[in-house]
């Protein structure tokens, strides 16, 4: 049996017109004058975050008034179309802003609020300033 590749099963197989998209229809992602040269500018800059360099790429490649497919978006990036469906959905929730931002995901588990909030941090540092040298100070 031969398998189709993923840009192959979104043809139509009879004339090669892309199907309809399955699920829900998707926002078109517009940027302003002004955001898509702050995006270019990020993409190309030599000093720019290499993640910060795709996530602009990304943007940039699903932006436009007519949506290009996902799949299509990660298969030119060579990323998960997970990852261009998440950095799509940052952009349109934040816009730039929303692509700097840390990373995605929960947040470390010392940022959380259990016992390693900052007033616990700072007893236990305290606590250990107190005792004396230790190796790390090489004593």
């Amino acid at each position: 049996m031969r398998r189709r590749s993923i840009v192959s099963s979104c043809m139509s197989v009879s004339s090669g017109v892309p199907a309809p998209r399955r699920g829900p229809k998707l926002e078109p992602l517009l940027l302003s004058v002004d955001e898509r040269a702050v995006l270019e500018r990020w993409a190309r800059r030599a000093t720019s975050a290499q993640a910060v360099a795709l996530r602009a790429r990304i943007v940039l490649a699903c932006a436009g008034p007519d949506v290009p497919p996902i799949v299509v978006v990660a298969r030119d990036l060579r990323v998960a179309a997970d990852t261009v469906r998440n950095w799509r959905r940052r952009f349109l929730a934040d816009r730039l802003d929303g692509l700097v931002g840390g990373r995605p995901g929960r947040a470390c588990s010392g940022d959380r609020g259990g016992a390693w909030t900052r007033g616990a941090r700072g007893v236990v540092i305290t606590q250990a300033v107190g005792a004396g040298p230790t190796r790390r100070d090489g004593l």
